[in-house]
């Protein structure tokens, strides 16, 4: 299975587009932002090598950068 984000401007065309998939036969799922990071964020953590042990301070190095 393959999934296609789509960033939509307004309601109006978020609606055409739900039509038009549902009558092809697609699934739809529409996500906010807030839900679109979370994706990410797992896509991220899946990808992630969790064979390299950093330590603490490394990391709360790199935090106080941001």
């Amino acid at each position: 299975m393959e999934a296609l984000v789509v960033k939509i401007k307004n309601k109006k065309d978020k609606a055409f587009a739900k039509e038009l998939l549902y009558k092809l036969g697609l699934e739809v799922k529409a996500y906010n932002e807030e839900e679109l990071e979370d994706l990410g964020l797992a896509y991220a953590m899946k990808k992630a090598n969790r064979k390299k042990v950093v330590s603490r301070e490394v990391i709360m190095e790199k935090l106080k950068k941001e």
